[in-house]
């Protein structure tokens, strides 16, 4: 089922893309990841869902891929201020600080509201169970 929507419209592709983030955001990593790595394998242009997969990484403790995934988005489109933002905040979180505070001033040289953003908390949903 997902292969056939993830293949199909837009629009179906901008539903399965807040699928992933909301299962993410719920704590549901392992079906946030399915989602979204199968809309990065049915169009790798996808550089939004590309992005949103590599937040699911990052909560997965998979640093590595997270920032593989970040490069590849921000090696397409070099002015995507919340992919630069989102690679600082994974450097920070891994202690390199150098590189976080590089890709950070990027994000906020490109749209200077991205500090502001980057300051607020980030909003959780919470299961219970």
């Amino acid at each position: 089922m997902l292969d056939g929507a993830a293949r199909n419209s837009h629009a179906d592709r901008t539903l399965l893309r807040s699928l992933g983030s909301t299962l993410r955001d719920a704590g549901d990593l392992r079906r946030s990841a399915a989602v979204l790595e199968e809309l990065v394998r049915t169009d790798a242009s996808d550089l939004q869902a590309a992005d949103a997969l590599g937040q699911t990484y990052a909560r997965m403790g998979r640093g590595a891929d997270a920032e593989a995934l970040f490069k590849r988005v921000l090696d397409r489109s070099p002015n995507a201020s919340t992919t630069w933002n989102n690679l600082g905040t994974l450097y920070l979180a891994a202690g390199r600080s150098d590189d976080a505070i590089a890709a950070l001033s990027r994000a906020v040289a490109i749209d200077p509201d991205a500090r502001d953003r980057s300051q607020r908390p980030r909003r959780r949903v919470r299961t219970q169970g």
